[in-house]
Order: structure tokens, then C-alpha cells, then sequence
């Protein structure tokens, strides 16, 4: 129990670290591009947003595979290989919808269409809905006889 209750606190740590960083560079990007303090050539690029709908696809359809993987762990496995696995699809997860969050913040910023800091903003609301959740763990991953041997 002791292993178990670190471990999601490690992920839940790693998780919300990351999301309060997201956040502040939200905000910060928005400061600075709305007060013109950084206010770069727009990018005139015809296929700008058909690229980043394409990137932001596949980074938010990656997620979805690992979240989905993450919530079909082998009941059958020793709880520790269960752990892991949630973990490293959890840190999955966190790695492919932050790089999407950065990215479209990252035009956003070189290119000044709102439109890429409201998709980032709808990345990280997927971010939230993702997060880590030791109660759905328990409830999906483990056996009964794990449930009552961990509480």
C-alpha cells in the first residue's frame, strides 16, 4: 500500500507540475502577444493551420490510444507490473498533449490568430480529463482480493 499511494503521488506530482507550467505559459504568451510586447511578423504560411490540424490529430489521437490502453491493464498482472504500466502510459499521455498544448502556443505567439491559443486551450481541458486517478486504478486495474489488501 505504501508503494502504491507513493506512486500515484510521483504521477500526480509530475502531472499537475506540468499543468500549472501549461498554464502559467498560456497566460504569459497571451500577455505578451496581446500587449504587443513580443509582436512578431505574422507567419504567412497557406498551410499553416491544415499542418497544425494534422499535428494536433495525431498527438491528441496518440493520447487517446494510451489513455485507452492505460484503462485496460491486465487485471491478471502483479499489482507493481500494473503500476508501471499505468504510469508510463500516463506519462504518455502527459508527454503527447503537452507537446500539443506547446505547439499550437508556440504559433499562437509567432503567428497571433487566437484561434491556435483556443485549440490550446481545448488540448489542455483533454490534459485534465486524462489526469491521473488512483480511484479509477483501483476500480479497473485490481481484483478484489488486491482492493481489500490495499485499503
Amino acid at each position: 500500500m505504501n508503494n502504491l499511494d507513493r506512486d500515484f503521488r510521483v504521477i500526480e506530482l509530475i502531472f499537475y507540475s506540468i499543468l500549472s507550467i501549461q498554464m502559467f505559459l498560456a497566460v504569459t504568451f497571451y500577455y505578451l502577444r496581446s500587449n504587443n510586447i513580443i509582436s512578431m511578423e505574422d507567419i504567412d504560411f497557406e498551410y499553416l493551420p491544415l499542418l497544425v490540424l494534422m499535428i494536433n490529430t495525431f498527438f491528441i489521437l496518440s493520447a487517446k490510444y494510451f489513455f485507452t490502453a492505460r484503462n485496460k491493464i491486465d487485471i491478471k498482472l502483479p499489482v507493481e507490473t500494473k503500476i508501471q504500466k499505468y504510469r508510463l502510459n500516463t506519462i504518455l499521455i502527459v508527454v503527447l498533449l503537452d507537446t500539443a498544448f506547446l505547439i499550437n502556443l508556440i504559433i499562437y505567439l509567432l503567428n497571433g490568430s487566437q484561434i491556435y491559443l483556443l485549440v490550446g486551450i481545448l488540448v489542455l481541458i483533454l490534459f485534465i480529463v486524462y489526469r491521473p486517478n488512483k480511484s479509477n486504478f483501483y476500480e479497473i486495474s485490481l481484483t478484489s482480493n488486491e482492493r481489500s489488501e490495499l485499503l
